[in-house]
């Protein structure tokens, strides 16, 4: 966990309780239960690349969760 006082069990916690909000192939391949900190560092990563990929990781996780994964990992 790069940036954040909370604990890994606590960030992995507060990202499960927005699971509902995943789609497309995040949800088909259940990347947020099997492997949460990599799908939010992979969320981060697709949310700082651009503008319309971060609203594209809006459409498919909810804001929710792209702002958990900024907050997480701020540099990836």
């Amino acid at each position: 966990i790069l940036n954040t006082n909370i604990t890994k069990e606590e960030v992995i916690n507060k990202a499960l309780e927005y699971k509902g909000e995943v789609k497309g192939i995040y949800a088909a391949t259940d990347a947020l239960t099997t492997d949460p900190l990599t799908f939010l560092k992979e969320i981060s990563e697709q949310a700082r690349s651009s503008e319309s990929e971060k609203k594209g990781a809006i459409s498919a996780v909810g804001k929710e969760l792209v702002d958990i994964a900024l907050k997480v990992y701020p540099k990836s």
